[in-house]
C-alpha cells in the first residue's frame, strides 16, 4: 500500500508499503529498522514548535522527530536499530538579510542535532539548494528514491490578438 505524507503528518508502516511525500524547505525524514522491515516517515515544516497547543507534533522538528521514534518504538523497534535519512531544505524562499540561515538548513540543522541526541546514525542526506524533492520510501527493503523536482517554468498570461482587439 503506498502512503503519501502530507505536511505535519507522521507514518510508521510495516513492510511492503511504500511512503511518498514532496518536500522543498520541509524536510522528509525516514527511519528504518532494518530487522523488522518497518519504516516511517514524518514531514516536517519549520524548526522548533511555537509553543501553540493544537498543532500536530510532526510540523515541528524538535518534536516531529521525537514523535517519529515513538511511534517506531510502539511498532516494536529499538532506537539502537534504526537508521535514518532525510531530504529536503531547499531555500525556496529569500532568506533574510541579516544573513541568517534558510528555514531549510534550519530544519536539517534540528533533525540532525535530535538524531545526534538519540544516536541515530545517519546513512543519507540530501538538503540545500533551491529545488524541492520528491521523496519515495520503500520498507521492505529500505530503498529511497529521491528525485529533484524541475524549477516551474511560468510565462505570463498573453492574449493572442488576432483581429487587433485581443479577439480570434
Amino acid at each position: 500500500m503506498e502512503h503519501f505524507i502530507q505536511i505535519s503528518e507522521l507514518k510508521v508502516t510495516p513492510s511492503p508499503d511504500v511512503l511518498r511525500t514532496v518536500v522543498g524547505s520541509c524536510i522528509a525524514l525516514c527511519l528504518y529498522d532494518r530487522v523488522r522491515s518497518i519504516g516511517g516517515m514524518v514531514h516536517i515544516l519549520m524548526p522548533e514548535h511555537d509553543g501553540k497547543q493544537d498543532t500536530p507534533p510532526g510540523r515541528y522538528a524538535d518534536t516531529g522527530v521525537p514523535a517519529l521514534i515513538r511511534e517506531m518504538q510502539r511498532s516494536g523497534s529499538r532506537v539502537s536499530g534504526l537508521e535514518a535519512a532525510f531530504f529536503g531544505g531547499a531555500s525556496m524562499f529569500a532568506s533574510g538579510s541579516n544573513g541568517t540561515r534558510g528555514i531549510g538548513l534550519r530544519n536539517a540543522d534540528v533533525v540532525r542535532e535530535i538524531l545526534s541526541e538519540y544516536r541515530i546514525s545517519v546513512r543519507d542526506e540530501d538538503v540545500g539548494g533551491t529545488l524541492g524533492r520528491r521523496v519515495v520510501f520503500h520498507c521492505e527493503t529500505g530503498r529511497i528514491d529521491v528525485s529533484m523536482l524541475a524549477k516551474p517554468s511560468w510565462r505570463p498570461a498573453v492574449a493572442s490578438p488576432a483581429d487587433g482587439n485581443g479577439r480570434k
